[in-house]
């Protein structure tokens, strides 16, 4: 502000000899023998490293000057540039008047101040230091490390009676997989009598109840109806039954007492009379008691299979406690029951319910 103010006194002084130049009167010459000059004033005005004058010239080519007038130095305008991290600080010196510049006052540069944050690493990342400038954020990384990788702890998951077990994997990360599938172990049962009921209760706590069937009886009859039977034949005073597995016919024995069968009656022996056939279901299918008759070529029949049919063929009757396939017995021989026409004496008994 001092060299600013120093500036204008200048220019006023300058501008102020002009005006007095200006204003003199042409001289004239106080003799009549003396040339009489007749000068015009020309103002140089003073410059920041150039003085001013006055140049007076006479139309007779006479020249001088005066009024010297200081110049008048520069007035510096200043711009202060700091230092940063990667340059040099400085001030810069401008002159208002004509431009002159100049630079000083360098400061050196500050050079990076970095803070290190440290990124740890995962289990699948790497880690790393962030180094970074508080000034400029200038960042670069360094102290990479390999990725950790997954540290598993293992969780057993067991089976039930209805779930698949397995293994549960988790690492800390929170990373998880479930491997090792063991197969449900299906329920297993105990069975109580209750009410009537046969009651199946699982550890796991599943429970279901049948009702218990009927009582059954296998008694003597002299004539078929509609109804379930097991067909016997007597051999030495010995019962046995016609027994069916899928499609085979065999004979198992039976004990009869009081004219009811007393061991065991399992449903391959028990045969459905119904529309006059003997009858059983297997696998989806209805198999008939079936008389099958081989005939010469002249139409006489020769021999004759006892067999099953999914056709619907033989008629059954009981007459003479003999039971009669069309025109054929049943009979007991070499520990099969096969056909004939004469029979061993037979029996059918009848299922009933207690």
């Amino acid at each position: 502000m001092m060299k600013l103010a120093n500036h204008l006194k200048r220019m006023l002084s300058a501008l102020l000899i002009a005006v007095l130049v200006l204003g003199m009167l042409p001289v004239t010459a106080m003799a009549a023998d003396v040339h009489a000059h007749n000068y015009t004033a020309v103002v140089t005005a003073p410059t920041c490293t150039e003085d001013g004058y006055t140049t007076y010239t006479c139309d007779c080519g006479d020249v001088y000057t005066a009024d010297t007038v200081a110049a008048w130095g520069h007035a510096y305008r200043i711009k202060v540039t700091k230092p940063t991290c990667t340059e040099d600080g400085c001030t810069t010196y401008t002159c208002i008047d004509c431009g002159d510049s100049y630079i000083g006052d360098t400061a050196a540069a500050l050079g990076h101040n970095y803070t290190a944050v440290v990124t740890a690493p995962t289990c699948t990342e790497v880690g790393y230091t962030t180094y970074t400038c508080a000034a400029c954020r200038d960042k670069y990384y360094k102290d990479i490390v390999a990725a950790l990788g997954h540290s598993y702890s293992a969780v057993v998951t067991a089976p039930t009676c209805t779930e698949d077990g397995y293994t549960t994997y988790t690492c800390d990360c929170g990373d998880t997989y479930t491997a090792g599938t063991v197969a449900a172990t299906g329920h297993s049962y105990t069975t109580a009598e209750v009410d009537g009921y046969l009651v199946y209760t699982c550890a796991c706590g599943d429970s279901y109840a049948e009702k218990l069937p009927d009582e059954l009886e296998y008694t003597k009859v002299s004539r078929l109806s509609n109804g379930r039977y097991v067909v016997t034949l007597v051999s030495g005073n010995r019962y046995y039954a016609l027994s069916h597995k899928d499609n085979q016919l065999t004979a198992v024995r039976v004990t009869v007492s009081n004219n009811q069968i007393t061991s065991e009656i399992t449903e391959d022996l028990v045969w459905t009379y119904e529309d006059n056939v003997l009858n059983y279901e297997s696998n989806g299918s209805t198999y008939y008691l079936y008389a099958q008759v081989s005939y010469t070529w002249w139409g006489l029949p020769t021999t004759s299979t006892l067999t099953v049919s999914t056709t619907r063929a033989t008629s059954v009757s009981f007459s003479s406690n003999r039971v009669k396939l069309d025109s054929y017995y049943l009979r007991f021989a070499n520990g099969a029951i096969s056909l004939n026409r004469s029979g061993t004496t037979a029996g059918l008994f009848a299922e009933t319910v207690k």
